[in-house]
């Protein structure tokens, strides 16, 4: 859970799951062999739990919706960064890697943020994703 969410985290972490407060989010989470998985996403100016919630998330100029329990990178915060640094380094130098490449495959590619958002670089890209 990141910083924004800390209050959030001393609840659950003092409480438990089972007591915590319903009315500010809906708690559904995976039980697995007696441990948890406890999801929470950015979602209308407040947090969700709900996995079916659909996510709205701007990264780098792009609109990405995925389902809640979809994976996406956590730390959306830093995103904008990391895609324009990975964007700098792929185009830029004597030795552009985009000269010599022409193809990017994005293995695992989730809901397809690298490839989406590197894509103006390549003529060709491909998302591969098991889900």
């Amino acid at each position: 859970i990141n910083y924004k969410y800390l209050d959030l985290r001393d609840k659950l972490l003092t409480n438990g799951i089972e007591n915590l407060d319903n009315t500010s989010m809906t708690s559904s989470f995976i039980s697995s062999r007696k441990r948890y998985t406890f999801l929470l996403r950015d979602h209308d100016n407040g947090v969700t739990s709900n996995g079916n919630d659909v996510i709205t998330q701007q990264v780098y100029g792009y609109k990405y919706q995925f389902v809640a329990s979809d994976f996406f990178q956590n730390n959306v915060f830093i995103l904008n960064r990391l895609i324009g640094y990975l964007d700098q380094q792929l185009s830029t130098g004597n030795q552009s890697i985009i000269t010599q490449c022409k193809y990017l495959v994005d293995s695992y590619c989730g809901s397809g943020l690298f490839a989406i958002a590197l894509s103006k670089l390549f003529k060709h890209v491909y998302g591969i994703e098991i889900n």
